[in-house]
Formats: C-alpha cells, structure tokens, sequence
C-alpha cells in the first residue's frame, strides 16, 4: 500500500484490505483482523467473503467497481459482537484501485471503526424513547385531571399564588355566570 494512504488511514481509525477480482485478499492493514467474522481468517490468500460475510450477495456490485463503472459501495453499521459488553461497529467502504505492479485494477476496501458513533447515536435514540414515554404518560395525566375537574360538581377555581385564574371548571363557569375564556388569566376579585 501506498505510505501516503497509510499516514491518512492511521488517524481515523481506519483499516484496508485488498481483494482482486476473485475475492482474493491481496494485502491487509495491521489491525484489519479485529473486524473480520473469525479474527485470524482475514490473511493474504483468503476468500473475503468468508472473512466479511457482509460481501456475499453484493458480488456484481463489487465486480462493478473494480471495472469501473461504479465509484464506490458503502456498508454502514456493521455490527460484531464478540464480547458481550463490547460492541464493535464499522463502516465499510469499496472503491477501485490500482495495482502498481501490474496495473490490475483490485477493490480497496476500507473499514472505519463506528463503535463511538454508534453507541451515541444508541443512547440518543434510547434518551429520546425514554422522553417519548414519559411525555405520553404526562399527556395521559393532564388528560385524566382534566376529565375529573370537568366532571366535579363542585366549583373549582386554580389560581396562581398572585390570584390569576388558570383553571376553571364547568360548574365555576355556571356558578359565576361566565365563560372560561372570561374567567381565565384574570382575578377573581
């Protein structure tokens, strides 16, 4: 691999590998074992597919980009899950490249490590889920006070500790000779 691809794929947490148009591993990045399916199986010489079996079912894609009539394919949010408090996300990117050697056209196949972003985006969606809840229980709430205030025969008037009116039911209405929206946010002095 190019040193320059390697100084701009060390800081992003990035790794390759390199398959020809067999599906072949050509070359591998240092770290590119702790995404494959089985750690150890993604050597030279292996079928990716069976290292990343996220590959099988997209052949003719992938043909596509080695042939160039395709820029690229991305896979987002590959999940491995190997240790059961240590989820693994990445993101998986195909693009063509060249061989210096030879100038086979290969597949470059870049993995950018997602577990951060993943779990943040977990835990917002799960926050959000929770807030979700709860509204619809506060809803639920307001809706079952409403009906008993609505439904007492009683006056009853809620006021702020100034004396403003908010509340009002139906028999505070009768009783005073007013509608709600005459009797809300005014005193009832």
């Amino acid at each position: 691999m190019n040193p320059l691809f390697k100084k701009l794929l060390g800081p992003r947490q990035t790794e390759y590998f390199v398959v020809n148009h067999n599906f072949i591993i050509q070359e591998i990045s240092a770290e590119v074992q702790n995404y494959a399916d089985a750690p150890g199986d993604a050597i030279p010489g292996a079928d990716a597919r069976i290292c990343f079996p996220e590959l099988i079912g997209i052949e003719n894609i992938l043909m596509s980009i080695i042939m160039g009539r395709l820029p690229g394919f991305e896979i987002k949010g590959i999940a491995r899950f190997t240790d059961n408090n240590r989820p693994l996300y990445f993101d998986l990117l195909a693009i063509e490249h060249e061989n210096e050697q030879d100038m086979a056209s290969n597949l470059l196949i870049l993995i950018e490590d997602a577990t951060e972003k993943m779990v943040m985006k977990q835990s917002l969606i799960q926050r959000a889920n929770e807030a979700n809840l709860l509204l619809s229980a506060l809803a639920a709430s307001k809706d079952y006070i409403d009906k008993v205030i609505c439904s007492m025969g009683d006056a009853l008037l809620v006021t702020t500790t100034l004396g403003i009116i908010k509340t009002v039911n139906q028999s505070a209405q009768w009783l005073f000779g007013y509608s709600e929206a005459e009797l809300i946010d005014h005193s009832p002095k």
